[in-house]
């Protein structure tokens, strides 16, 4: 069936129409439009439904949402939507945890994003913490020499796990994986680069960028400590 035939049916908006297949997509854009505009209205609507808004300035809280707003009308899929809305939320309810400069790069870092490359990072970053603690636990008990040996199989443990939790999750295969990794690379969010640790801990395809650790870091700040309404 081609599209024209598609929208003739009804099937893009639920009515039967003539228009033609141009206009058909012009339309079509328009609704998914309005579906993404309604889905973050819902979420921010829902996560802001609590806050004491007194003590965030009103400027911050237009300029943030014009940010955001703006990735939102990009993003391509519902769990897009979903991270910007957290983080926009986040942003309020944590309104005197983040500068406005620490927003937009982190507005910026999620809009240049697909929601699979965002889910790698995350997944790459937890594996890098957990090698890092382990790694600096045998470095203060093992010889120098032990330590080396150890090393390398913490890594190779560490990347394996990665690299299957990553699989796994959004079911790709190891040719593909590679691709997402070469292209974080190059967008400077993967580092081949010394670890947290004193001695070079990392991932073979490198370690996160410090800037999607702060990222990270931010979205899972407790959100305690906020003024909230009863």
């Amino acid at each position: 069936m081609n599209l024209e035939e598609f929208y003739k049916k009804g099937l893009i908006i639920g009515q039967n129409i003539t228009l033609d297949p141009f206009s058909a997509v012009n339309l079509v854009c328009k609704k998914l439009e309005e579906i993404k505009q309604k889905t973050f209205a819902e979420q921010v609507a829902k996560g802001l439904k609590y806050v004491d808004m007194s003590d965030v300035n009103k400027d911050d809280f237009l300029n943030r949402f014009y940010l955001i707003f703006e990735a939102v009308k990009k993003a391509q899929t519902n769990e897009k939507i979903e991270l910007l809305t957290l983080l926009f939320n986040k942003s309020i309810i944590l309104y005197s945890e983040i500068s406005n400069d620490d927003y937009e790069l982190f507005v910026r870092i999620v809009d240049s994003l697909t929601y699979n490359e965002f889910i790698i990072l995350k997944i790459l970053s937890k594996e890098e913490n957990n090698l890092i603690t382990l790694g600096t636990k045998y470095m203060e008990t093992a010889t120098e020499e032990a330590y080396k040996e150890i090393k390398k199989t913490l890594m190779m443990k560490a990347t394996e796990e990665a690299y299957t939790e990553i699989k796994n999750t959004l079911m790709i295969n190891q040719s593909e994986l590679v691709g997402y990794t070469d292209r974080l690379k190059g967008q400077g969010l993967l580092e081949m680069l010394a670890g947290l640790a004193s001695d070079d801990l990392r991932l073979d395809c490198g370690n996160t960028s410090q800037l999607f650790k702060n990222l990270i870091e931010f979205l899972d700040k407790s959100e305690s400590t906020c003024h909230c309404e009863e």
